[in-house]
């Protein structure tokens, strides 16, 4: 079974521009769709206070490079470690 969820009163960043007044619906673990708020009818409504919402950015991020820090190091001898 699938539970629809609606992400409503954030900022919605898109490669066309950042939206406002939509939301984003999810159903189970999928993006669906990006719809104005008054098209929402999900099971689930979260008000994520206007903070950001950058759906499918985690889709841009590869493992092996990144677009902010190149290709990945296989030397990680110089990376910051938490104290034991």
């Amino acid at each position: 079974m699938s539970i629809s969820l609606a992400l409503t009163n954030g900022l919605i960043v898109t490669p066309a521009g950042v939206l406002a007044g939509h939301a984003v619906v999810v159903e189970g673990s999928r993006i669906t769709s990006i719809v104005p708020v008054s098209a929402v009818s999900p099971e689930i409504t979260m008000d994520v206070g206007g903070a950001y919402i950058t759906p499918g950015l985690i889709d841009a991020i590869r493992r092996d490079t990144c677009a902010a820090t190149g290709p990945a190091r296989s030397d990680t001898s110089s990376e910051w470690r938490a104290e034991e």
